[in-house]
């Protein structure tokens, strides 16, 4: 799609609306650090050293099971809780029913939805209306980034797995097609969104979501 500009949808920090969550099996907190780390079972986890894209066979009968905590000072879910992520082994972002709207008319197939987990505001110490929410993840794969710049490294974890990450965000327009407004890159895992994309999110005021703009060769 030369010409055209993408960006990485990613947390807007200036949105106080935006809050991760934390899967937990309870709603006891008194023993776990509050972080990002979100399953404790090792077949979802390993996502990332399989490159499995597809969220695990199950996903909604073992998320049933689990509390999504979260430090918050509202009482309403913003339209994105958490965000798209280039690992395989984060929980997916939870969007609203308008932005899964627009997903599906832009980029139809392009993502699985999942149930999404029971909510709690641990601040307010609340539960949440979680209905009108369910997990995205991004299935579209497309090769995008310009390595004719050295932008990749290719490295080698302690177990022998590798993968790829960037050294430079310098997406490649022509290896990306004009039906392309939400994909995850087939090396790095990030997802990328067309100015189509970001535009009608904009315009419909979504919260708690922000877009980078990556330089195009």
């Amino acid at each position: 799609m030369i010409g055209s500009q993408f960006y990485i949808p990613r947390f807007n920090l200036s949105d106080a609306r935006c809050v991760q969550y934390r899967l937990h099996p309870t709603l006891n907190v008194k023993d776990f650090e509050f972080c990002n780390s979100w399953d404790p079972y090792d077949k979802f986890t390993q996502r990332e050293l399989e490159s499995q894209i597809p969220l695990p066979q199950g996903w909604d009968a073992h998320v049933s099971n689990f509390h999504a905590l979260l430090h918050y000072d509202y009482e309403e879910l913003p339209d994105f809780v958490g965000e798209f992520s280039l690992s395989l082994s984060t929980k997916p972002v939870l969007v609203s029913s308008r932005v899964r709207r627009v997903i599906e008319d832009l980029a139809p197939g392009a993502c699985e939805y999942v149930q999404a987990p029971k909510v709690h505001n641990l601040r307010l110490n609340i539960p949440m209306d979680a209905s009108d929410h369910v997990g995205v993840n991004v299935l579209r794969q497309i090769d995008s980034w310009d390595r004719t710049q050295d932008t990749m490294r290719h490295q080698t974890r302690s177990d022998g797995t590798q993968y790829y990450s960037l050294y430079k965000e310098i997406g490649s327009a022509k290896a990306i097609p004009d039906d392309a407004h939400l994909w995850r890159d087939s090396f790095t895992n990030h997802v990328l969104c067309s100015e189509l994309f970001k535009t009608r999110l904009e315009e419909m005021g979504a919260t708690a979501i922000d877009f980078k703009a990556i330089e195009m060769a």
